[in-house]
């Protein structure tokens, strides 16, 4: 792990070769001002770039590689090629964050060695910059069940929460004023939106909407369902 610093993938063989290298070790999941890096405290606000070289058999599946919960803005390359939109390093522009969600980036089938360069760059979070699950090896077979899962998971619920809350919003306008009929029809609304903002993000992404905005509706239908409870 770089601390401090983003480095393309020549710049990093090239520092490679420099005399006197030194090699930081990162540890995931977790947040990198709790960790020390050649005696320096990571990074709260700021930039960072982890290196991770995967051995692999001579001969193996498509391979995919699964991020969930980047605590920053972050862009990878595999064997040197980029993927994802440009990193924000602007401190005064931080809220173009890409959406966090799971994503799979391609490997393609074993060459023996694969390497993967993650930049990250926070000015925004102030939880700190991390990754708060370590990713993950996935064949496409599994990519393709856990998005399919994600997504039905996500609809089949949103879609159940979404005929309860018009049940008993009808319920409440229709045959008994109680105030706890529309309470529970607004809760049951609030959930949906909350479901639409985790897991797979699938529905409220299709619209295009921005990570601030998926993080607005996650947290603020978790404070709201309090209220309302």
């Amino acid at each position: 792990f770089y601390p401090n610093e983003l480095l393309s993938p020549s710049e990093v063989e090239s520092r490679e070769r420099t005399a006197g290298f030194t090699l930081c070790t990162i540890h995931l999941p977790g947040i990198l001002e709790k960790q020390s890096f050649d005696g320096r405290k990571g990074p709260h606000f700021g930039t960072g770039t982890c290196v991770l070289d995967i051995r692999l058999p001579p001969e193996s599946a498509e391979l995919f590689f699964k991020t969930e919960l980047i605590q920053c803005s972050s862009r990878v390359y595999i064997d040197g090629k980029a993927y994802g939109e440009t990193i924000i390093t602007d401190p005064s522009n931080p809220y173009c964050i890409p959406p966090n969600r799971p994503t799979y980036y391609p490997i393609g089938a074993s060459r023996g060695s694969t390497r993967v360069i993650l930049q990250i760059s926070n000015y925004w979070d102030s939880f700190g910059t991390g990754m708060q699950t370590t990713p993950k090896l996935v064949t496409e077979r599994v990519m393709e069940r856990d998005q399919s899962f994600g997504i039905g998971y996500e609809s089949f619920l949103v879609g159940v929460l979404f005929f309860v809350a018009i049940y008993h919003l009808m319920l409440f306008l229709i045959q008994r004023r109680d105030k706890a009929i529309l309470i529970f029809a607004l809760i049951a609304l609030d959930v949906v939106f909350r479901q639409l903002s985790i897991s797979e993000k699938f529905w409220l992404s299709e619209l295009g909407l921005k990570h601030f905005q998926l993080l607005r509706i996650e947290h603020g239908s978790a404070y709201l369902a309090c209220a309302l409870f």
